[in-house]
This record gives C-alpha cells, sequence and structure tokens, in this order.
C-alpha cells in the first residue's frame, strides 16, 4: 500500500478507466483546489462517482486493501495519533496499530501528501486501508468532543512532545535531588567530611541531618508544585 503509483491518483485512475472524462477531471481539479477536499470526493459531490466505485477502482486497479469497520471501536490512544480536525477534512481514522504500524481508514490513500502529514503527525510507519465512507464517519463520531482541543494540541507537539514526555521523569529526578548533590560536594570541597563529624557531637550531627531533611523535603515539594503549574495541562492535553 505505501508503493502507490505516485502520480496515479484516484482521479487519474477514474480517468483511465473510462469513468469520467478529461473535462470533468479538470473541472473537479479546479473545485479541489478551491475547496481543500480530496479528489474523490469532488467527483462525488459533483454526481459523477459514488462512493461503491471509488472502493471498487481502489481495490480492482491499485489492489488496496478495503476494511469493513461495521461498529469497530477504536481505542482513545489510536484516534489521539490523529487529531478530529484532520480526520473530518480528509477523512482519515487510525483504526489500530500493528506490528508497529498504524492501520489508517482513508477514503483516498493514493493522496501522497496527505500520507506524508498522517505519517509525519503518527511519528510511525503507515498501512493505510481503504474504507467506505460511512465506516470512516462513525469512527469520527467517536472522538470525544470535549477533548479536541487535547488532541489538537498532541498533534502540534509532535515527536518533540513524545521526546519531552520521555525525558520529563529523568529530568523531574535529577532536580529532586540536586541539593544532596551539591551539599555533598560542598562538604567534600577542601576536607573530609567523615573526619569532620567524627569530631562533631552527637547533637551537631542530628541537627545537620535534620536541616538537611527538611530543606531536601521542602525543596521536592516546591519542585512538585512548580512542575504541576507549568507542565500538568499540557501533559494531561497529550
Amino acid at each position: 500500500m505505501e508503493d502507490l503509483e505516485p502520480h496515479k491518483d484516484l482521479g487519474q485512475l477514474l480517468l483511465d478507466n473510462g469513468l469520467i472524462s478529461q473535462a470533468q477531471l479538470e473541472q473537479a481539479r479546479a473545485l479541489q483546489k478551491q475547496h481543500e477536499k480530496p479528489i474523490g470526493r469532488v467527483l462525488a459531490d459533483m454526481g459523477l462517482v459514488s462512493d461503491q466505485t471509488r472502493i471498487n477502482v481502489l481495490r480492482d486497479k491499485l489492489k488496496c486493501e478495503v476494511v469493513e469497520l461495521g461498529d469497530m471501536v477504536v481505542p482513545s490512544e489510536v484516534l489521539s495519533r490523529l487529531s478530529r480536525s484532520y480526520a473530518e477534512k480528509y477523512r482519515c481514522v487510525p483504526i489500530l496499530i500493528e506490528d508497529n504500524h498504524l492501520v489508517v481508514a482513508m477514503e483516498d490513500p493514493t493522496d501522497i501528501v496527505v500520507l506524508d502529514e498522517i505519517r509525519a503527525e503518527a511519528a510511525m510507519p503507515l498501512h493505510p486501508v481503504v474504507a467506505s465512507l460511512d465506516d470512516i464517519e462513525n469512527v469520527i463520531g467517536q472522538y470525544p468532543r470535549l477533548t479536541q482541543a487535547q488532541a489538537d494540541a498532541l498533534r502540534r507537539g509532535g515527536p518533540l512532545a513524545r521526546i519531552w514526555r520521555a525525558l520529563h521523569p529523568i529530568l523531574f529526578l535529577f532536580l529532586m535531588f540536586l541539593p544532596m548533590l551539591l551539599v555533598g560536594l560542598a562538604l567534600m570541597h577542601g576536607q573530609n567530611p567523615v573526619s569532620k563529624w567524627a569530631y562533631d557531637g552527637l547533637r551537631h550531627r542530628f541537627d545537620m541531618i535534620l536541616k538537611l531533611t527538611l530543606g531536601w523535603a521542602l525543596w521536592s515539594v516546591v519542585l512538585w508544585e512548580i512542575d504541576g503549574l507549568l507542565f500538568g495541562q499540557s501533559e494531561h492535553k497529550s
């Protein structure tokens, strides 16, 4: 499916098979530029091509895999790979992750530009398949509208957002233990802390341990609150 002929889009396939005329294709391409719709949907809106004709041509001429989604329920973590606004615009929906590929049911898998955009947004290899518009619409209806801003935020974040989520716990732990590291380096600078403590009284050592513990606990609480204020919202949106 990823080896589709780059110059054989759905419009050209329909023309080659005598299902539309050259004049009709040129008119459809002009409308496509105005409305930014897939060429197949423009031809359908013009009443020239049915949904079943589109499926038949893609299946028979390009050997595209055709799937029937029916009442399939797509997990939210799969839907989040592609924003609802993009799915609605190009009638393409992620339906599952299989063998580390995102399986995307599409109206028009011959659109190389759309394929590249989906691949970049999902940040993983694709396996495009063909589905009926009714099935695609049913999956689009599974997107939770109240969290569309979250899906858009994930899309804008892209690979950088995923890298941040992977590094964030490591960075947080480093900052949490940074004061202890600095105190240890300060004690060791210019003198052996072990020999110093050997001569200090028990009370003095207890006071120092207590102050260090309380100071580190306070730092941890402040760091936790700052992290929640600065990054908590973006983590939830992702």
